[in-house]
Order: structure tokens, then C-alpha cells, then sequence
């Protein structure tokens, strides 16, 4: 079965983490790939080079079997930042029969806005809560497109419950979290203006 990890949430929502995860639960035989911009969890491949940056279209022809593709909603250091196109991501995976584990992550609301502002992604707290607001319904609505049910993971219960890693294990079929994981959220206390 060929699988295709897609991790997709706002900005500063644990991305990172879930794509570090998941590299790290899942054998993928060094054909994984992610295209996120840090790189110590990047594996760009061969497949992915071949395509010369022509776009995920181009791209999936090289993947191998079993990829994880990760993205933050809007995406990039220019305004206007970048949608991705979620939809077609989706549906040539499933065109190349694919079997999407579409992920949608998500943060506490008012520390993912606090974590925006920290990392200059945003300039403002309305521009924060716009953003996080608007990936939802983005990230939820793409996937509801191409008949997909979204598998929303709470970035506070996977770092926090044991319980709910295992159902994180066993709904994305990869082995046991061993992932040092800690709560990235003590960095922003409750601010009364967010």
C-alpha cells in the first residue's frame, strides 16, 4: 500500500513536531520527503529534485511509495502568503492510489496567536487570528473536497496524554511515539490582550 502522510495546519500550530513524529514512527526506507524549510527534518529526495521545482504535479511522478508532505496554512515570508493547493495536492495523490492520512493540526488558540507574533510570522493579533481561523476552515474544507474525513490532532493532548499518542499510533498505522516531546506552549503565558 502506498501512503502519502500529508500535515497540514496553521503556522506555529505543531507541524513540526507532527512531521518529526512521524518521520520517526514510520519507516520510510529513505524515500520520505517533506518540504518543509527546516531542514533538520527535511528529507527532499531524489524524486523530488528530478521535478526541478515544477510543482507537486510534476513531483509525485518521482515519489516513491510512502511520502510525508507538510505545509503550513497560509505558507512563506512574503505578503501575500501562499495558499496551498490542498485540493490537488489530494487528488493526484489519489489519482497515483495513494492512501492519504490527511492531517489537520491544531494549537490552543490564543498561544498559537502569541507564537505568531513571537516568530514575526504576523504583525498583528487580529492579522494572527484571521490567519488561524481562515487555515481551519481551509485545511478542512480542502480535504472535505476530495472526501476526506481530516484527522485533527490537538497539539496539547500528543504532547500531554499518553492514551491519545496510542490513538495517534494506530490511526496513522506507525509505530510506537518515541519522539522526546515537551509542551512548547509554557513559553507563552495567558496574555488578557490575545
Amino acid at each position: 500500500m502506498k501512503r502519502a502522510y500529508l500535515v497540514f495546519g496553521p503556522e506555529s500550530s505543531g507541524n513540526r513536531i507532527m512531521t518529526r513524529i512521524i518521520n520517526e514512527a514510520f519507516d520510510f526506507n529513505g524515500g520520505g520527503y517533506t518540504n518543509a524549510d527546516f531542514s533538520q527534518y527535511s528529507l527532499i529526495a531524489d524524486w523530488e529534485k528530478k521535478s526541478q521545482n515544477k510543482g507537486f504535479e510534476h513531483t509525485i511522478k518521482y515519489a516513491p511509495d510512502n511520502i510525508l508532505y507538510v505545509r503550513s496554512v497560509p505558507t512563506g515570508v512574503i505578503i501575500p502568503k501562499i495558499y496551498p493547493d490542498i485540493s490537488l495536492i489530494c487528488r493526484i495523490l489519489q489519482y497515483r492510489d495513494y492512501h492519504i492520512f490527511p492531517i489537520c493540526m491544531f494549537r490552543d488558540f490564543d498561544t498559537t496567536v502569541a507564537s505568531q507574533l513571537n516568530k514575526g510570522h504576523v504583525q498583528t493579533i487580529t492579522q494572527a487570528r484571521f490567519n488561524i481561523s481562515h487555515a481551519r476552515d481551509f485545511i478542512i474544507n480542502s480535504y472535505g473536497l476530495c472526501s476526506l474525513l481530516p484527522i485533527c490532532i490537538k497539539y496539547e493532548l500528543l504532547i500531554d496524554s499518553l492514551d491519545y499518542r496510542k490513538m495517534i499510533e494506530s490511526t496513522l498505522n506507525i509505530n510506537p511515539i518515541q519522539t522526546v516531546l515537551y509542551n512548547a506552549n509554557t513559553k507563552y503565558p495567558k496574555n488578557p490582550n490575545i
